[in-house]
């Protein structure tokens, strides 16, 4: 079988949120970060053929970076990656030893809000964020607009930067739901947000992150 450029992209977005991976033959892939702060789930172009596990999975992609387009052959502990001249064995782990979810999907309660977000202004809120070093991303309504904010919540000093992601509302009861900026290991893309009082949810064709929320007011 062939791997896709896509689903490559996929497993690099989750190796920032889990070093280990457990496959299963679905076309649903998930991960959860080690301190079950982010739940991620892909939808896949093509299921994997089998289940399996990869303990390092930073060093399965960078096995699978010396090869130019090569292809897979699934045995029963390991994975074969072939290319014109060149192949390589990669062992499968045990999948009692890396961590993944109990389950893809998580129930919302207390819903807030929902709508859609652009990849631009997504994107540049977290740079601000990173440029600025600021810890928190909080998603906040005074009842009419709802901004996302990079800041530090615990310093009410500090520098902040705002960039309003919807107006004109009407009857919105006002919330500040603040989330820690390490939690958004999201890949650039435009999402459909629903706001709850513990997570919120980014979720397009392709990808759903569940993230929790630290705290809301």
């Amino acid at each position: 079988m062939n791997i896709s450029d896509k689903t490559i992209d996929i497993l690099k977005n989750f190796a920032t949120i889990n070093q280990g991976l457990v496959f299963d033959t679905t076309d649903e892939l998930a991960t959860m970060s080690p301190s079950h702060t982010v739940l991620a789930v892909a939808k896949l172009e093509t299921p994997f053929p089998k289940e399996f596990a990869i303990y390092d999975l930073n060093l399965f992609l960078g096995v699978l970076d010396l090869f130019d387009k090569p292809t897979f052959k699934f045995a029963d502990n390991y994975l074969m990656i072939n290319g014109k001249t060149s192949q390589s064995i990669y062992r499968f782990a045990d999948p009692q030893t890396v961590s993944s979810p109990k389950k893809k999907t998580l129930d919302m309660e207390d819903e807030l809000l929902t709508f859609e977000l652009k990849a631009d202004v997504l994107d540049e809120v977290l740079k601000a964020a990173r440029v600025m070093q600021r810890p928190n991303i909080v998603f906040t309504c005074d009842g009419t607009n709802v901004m996302m904010q990079a800041t530090d919540v615990n310093d009410s000093l500090s520098h902040t930067y705002k960039k309003v992601v919807l107006t004109d509302l009407k009857a919105i009861p006002k919330f500040r739901n603040v989330m820690k900026i390490e939690y958004f290991k999201l890949l650039s893309a435009t999402y459909q947000v629903t706001l709850s009082t513990r997570m919120t949810v980014f979720e397009n064709d392709t990808m759903k992150y569940y993230v929790v929320v630290e705290s809301n007011d």
